[in-house]
C-alpha cells in the first residue's frame, strides 16, 4: 500500500492506515448495529402499563393509578400484577381491492394508485 511507504508529517507512518481503517471498521460496525430484522426504538417511545392477572380487563396505565388494582384486597392479601411494556410504531395507510382474475376473486392491498389500476383494468376487462 502507498499509504504505508509514506511518511507523515508527524512522523508516524502508519496514522493514515490506522485512522482509515479505524474508520472503514467503524462503518461496518455501525451497519450492522441495526440488522434489518430489527427496530430501533428510543426508550422514551416504550409504554408502560399494569394489568391485574387474575382480572385482565382492570389495568393501570400511568404509575399513579397502581393502587386503583388493589382497591378490593383485603388484610394479607397479595395479588398478581403483570407489567407490559407497549411501543407504538407509526401507522401506515393502505387500501385495499377485491379483484377477479380468471374466475378467483381475491384481495389485493398496496397504495391506492395501486388499487386503483386494479379497478380501472377490471372495468375495462368487463367494458
Amino acid at each position: 500500500m502507498p499509504e504505508l511507504s509514506e511518511k507523515h508529517s508527524n512522523g508516524n507512518f502508519f496514522a493514515k492506515v490506522t485512522y482509515d481503517s479505524m474508520f472503514g471498521a467503524w462503518l461496518g460496525a455501525k451497519a450492522q448495529a441495526v440488522p434489518d430484522t430489527h427496530v430501533l426504538v428510543e426508550k422514551s417511545k416504550i409504554e408502560t402499563w399494569w394489568q391485574d392477572a387474575e382480572e385482565p380487563e382492570n389495568f393501570a396505565s400511568r404509575i399513579e393509578d397502581q393502587p386503583s388494582l388493589g382497591q378490593y384486597l383485603t388484610g394479607d392479601e397479595i395479588m398478581e400484577i403483570t407489567e407490559h411494556h407497549t411501543i407504538h410504531l407509526p401507522s401506515k395507510t393502505i387500501y385495499g381491492v377485491w379483484v377477479d382474475k380468471d374466475g378467483d376473486r381475491s384481495f389485493c392491498t398496496g397504495t391506492l394508485e395501486e388499487c386503483q389500476a386494479f379497478v380501472a383494468s377490471e372495468s375495462g376487462a368487463e367494458g
